[in-house]
């Protein structure tokens, strides 16, 4: 072992101490020294990824983490667990199933390995199936604590009154539990069900009474406190503002967020000291959202631009600048220079996170052909993460009219989730559209399952293709009995308006193409629509 081996793994030891102990700054403190002085040594990633997971930080970073003690083979059955339940909340399904068939088959049997089962056939739409599974793995442990707390909030979301009273009462002597059990149940309180004033008092009692609520669920309970009872917002804010006023970094932090949640952000620029801002990254960037937030761009503008050095990356400094010159009105080539330098400064995407968020920057502003190509570059560096970034992609190429670029997303979905008939579909009806390899579409249009040739997707595509090829009297008979247009997104109404013109049912046609957006069609579909007008 080296020496700087060494040294991380002792600071790494120490985090874990203080993690147990519940000391949240000390271990935070600790484990970024031992990551300044070795990242990946395996002891400082599990003392990474303990922390992440008992602070319930931010998902994708823990991924990352267990991604990264997956590489250095220390991956447990928990963590593999762990990294399934992400992926799905994070809309990978083809990514979590992989997850799921690397446990063994005594693990996939047990009732943690069903429960992952159950939330992937939920979101991959058979939620009957998730659920019987899903209660089937609970009452193999009828007396555990989670599992009594897991049935009753499925309970609490069925229409029953009477179920859903009884739910609640188990949820309610849960969370009174000082366990991280009791803090599950302390959360869903918090977060799902609507209280009355005496039961947001006594969530928030409970909150504080617990021994390991970090400060992000105190704060939730706070805000069940002010939908339960706005008439005292004015009070907390008060109370809220004077407990932290003064204090460090590790207690501003969390409570200027939970300021900027509620809506606050002038309360936020009146509680940070003097100067405080120009010493922390987070502090400085609640900052930049409360100024944002009071539409005060020129104080921004001014900030970013001066020779005062800031504690931001400078993927964020562009970010901040892209956004600041799009509502300055600066002109769209700054506004593009700044996202591709934000970009570039992500290492074209192995900083995930701000990768993202760059892309998202984009989109947001409109600028599709950039937030595309970010998006791809990021799939291409971060395959768990491809099902969504490809969906990314296909939504810039729609924003951004281009029939080609959304032809290519949708062939390269298709290609790498076969089993999705909607990608399939959709696939085929592009080429089609497009007019690019007719044949072959229509010969793989003829072998999609008997389940799906009669619904109303595949129909207008056989319709498209009698068109392509010219042959009306097909088309005519296709059409001759209405579709259920009600189920076919804007783009493929507008294709099925216009056929329904070409075969002289200018009525239905009309009726069904002024129902129609035309703001988010490609262009061979605006054509089909203007048939149709």
């Amino acid at each position: 072992m080296t020496a700087r081996s060494a040294i991380a793994e002792a600071y790494a030891k120490k985090a874990q101490e203080k993690r147990l102990e519940k000391d949240w700054a000390s271990a935070w403190q600790n484990l970024s020294k031992a990551r300044s002085w070795q990242v990946n040594a395996p002891e400082v990633l599990r003392a990474y990824a303990d922390l992440l997971a008992a602070s319930r930080s931010d998902d994708l970073t823990l991924l990352q983490v267990l991604r990264a003690l997956e590489s250095v083979q220390q991956s447990t059955n928990a963590d593999r667990l762990k990294v399934g339940q992400i992926l799905i909340s994070l809309g990978h399904i083809h990514a979590a199933r992989a997850e799921y068939e690397k446990l063994s088959l005594s693990d996939q049997q047990k009732p943690e390995g069903m429960r992952l089962l159950a939330q992937l056939l939920q979101a991959e739409g058979q939620p009957e199936a998730a659920e019987e599974l899903l209660r089937r793995a609970l009452s193999m442990a009828p007396s555990d604590a989670e599992s009594q707390l897991r049935l009753a909030m499925m309970d609490h979301h069925q229409t029953f009154p009477e179920v859903q009273s009884r739910a609640r009462k188990v949820i309610w002597e849960i969370a009174r539990q000082t366990n991280l059990t009791g803090l599950t149940a302390l959360d869903f309180l918090a977060s799902t069900v609507q209280l009355t004033g005496e039961e947001a008092a006594e969530l928030l009692r409970l909150v504080e009474a617990h021994p390991s609520a970090p400060p992000g669920t105190r704060y939730a309970a706070l805000s069940a406190r002010l939908r339960a009872r706005p008439q005292d917002r004015a009070a907390i804010m008060e109370k809220e503002v004077a407990a932290v006023r003064g204090q460090g970094v590790e207690m501003l932090a969390p409570a200027l967020n939970w300021l900027l949640q509620e809506k606050e952000p002038a309360k936020v620029l009146n509680l940070l000291p003097e100067g405080l801002h120009l010493k922390s990254g987070p502090i400085l960037q609640s900052y930049l959202v409360a100024l944002s937030a009071l539409d005060r761009w020129n104080e921004i503008d001014n900030l970013l631009h001066s020779s005062k050095i800031l504690p931001l990356s400078e993927a964020y400094l562009h970010l901040w600048k892209a956004r600041t010159a799009d509502k300055q009105d600066t002109g769209i080539q700054t506004i593009r220079h700044h996202l591709e330098a934000a970009f570039a400064q992500t290492r074209r995407g192995e900083d995930e996170t701000a990768a993202r968020l760059t892309a998202e920057t984009a989109e947001q502003m409109g600028i599709w052909d950039l937030a595309s190509r970010f998006y791809a570059e990021v799939a291409a560096l971060q395959p768990y993460n491809q099902s969504f970034l490809l969906e990314k992609i296909h939504e810039m190429a729609l924003r951004g009219r281009d029939t080609t670029a959304a032809l290519n997303s949708a062939r390269k979905q298709a290609i790498t989730h076969p089993e999705n008939h909607v990608y399939t579909t959709r696939a085929h009806y592009l080429s089609l559209l497009s007019g690019d390899e007719i044949e072959v579409t229509i010969q793989a249009t003829r072998q999609l399952p008997s389940s799906q040739q009669e619904s109303p997707a595949v129909i207008l595509m056989k319709a498209l293709a009698d068109f392509r090829l010219g042959d009306e009297t097909a088309l005519r008979a296709r059409l001759a009995h209405p579709l259920d247009s009600s189920v076919l997104p804007p783009g493929q109404r507008a294709t099925y308006a216009g056929l329904l013109s070409i075969c002289g049912q200018v009525g239905p046609a009309f009726r069904l193409a002024e129902s129609i957006p035309g703001i988010l069609l490609l262009p061979e579909e605006m054509r089909f629509l203007k048939r149709a007008l």
